[in-house]
């Protein structure tokens, strides 16, 4: 069966999903089933693949990494619901988890800017604490940017206060100034303030994953 979701995953075609879903139905997914949806790249793999990021073993981190691949809403959705139970505590449940996790948003940077900037998106806690906490250039930016905006302005000096560990005011030229000079490396902690970190529930159930980006659902 591994031998036959490699060779799904070597064709690349979108059509040989149904193949690999039944697959995945059929019994527990192994990596080669997950790496496979990936490489296949379908959308609709977002929805079984997230499932996969709480197995509590090595088919976690590949499902990660399967999802980074994977374009669209869905797979951007997931990642960020994963991360948002992932970091602090939750870390420490699901380990090597959230390194593959944070690794998959990191290469979705000019989406997540993307997507914070959309008129149509309202702002979604995931999202902004995502952006934070990876501290990635086109993530930062899109929140400087945001100061301009009103429905925004609050939010992100919010988050710019958890990312930089100090609060450089409502003016985007200090926080330009700021990403230009002296932001962080990604990944880099960021120096003690009395910003306070945003604390987002942990899960204590298997999670529904009901994306919270309706206009993405593609």
């Amino acid at each position: 069966m591994d031998r036959l979701s490699e060779g799904i995953g070597d064709t690349g075609a979108r059509e040989a999903w149904p193949v690999l879903a039944a697959i995945f139905e059929s019994r527990a997914p192994a990596i080669a089933s997950i790496d496979a949806a990936g490489r296949i790249g379908e959308p609709s793999a977002a929805i079984v693949l997230a499932r996969c990021l709480y197995l509590g073993d090595r088919r976690a981190p590949a499902a990660a990494a399967a999802l980074g691949r994977i374009p669209g809403g869905k797979a951007l959705a997931a990642l960020l619901q994963a991360h948002a139970q992932t970091r602090g505590a939750g870390r420490a449940l699901l380990p090597g988890v959230a390194e593959e996790i944070e690794a998959a948003l990191r290469t979705r940077d000019e989406e997540m800017r993307r997507l914070l900037l959309d008129p149509r998106a309202p702002p979604h806690l995931h999202l902004l604490q995502a952006i934070a906490d990876l501290r990635a250039p086109a993530g930062l930016s899109a929140l400087i940017d945001a100061l301009e905006r009103p429905d925004l302005r609050s939010a992100a000096r919010r988050f710019l206060r958890i990312a930089a560990g100090k609060d450089l005011g409502a003016a985007p030229e200090a926080w330009r100034l700021w990403l230009t000079t002296e932001a962080l490396a990604p990944g880099e902690p960021p120096p003690r303030s009395g910003a306070r970190v945003v604390a987002i529930p942990m899960m204590t159930r298997f999670p529904a994953f009901s994306f919270p980006f309706p206009f993405l659902h593609s």
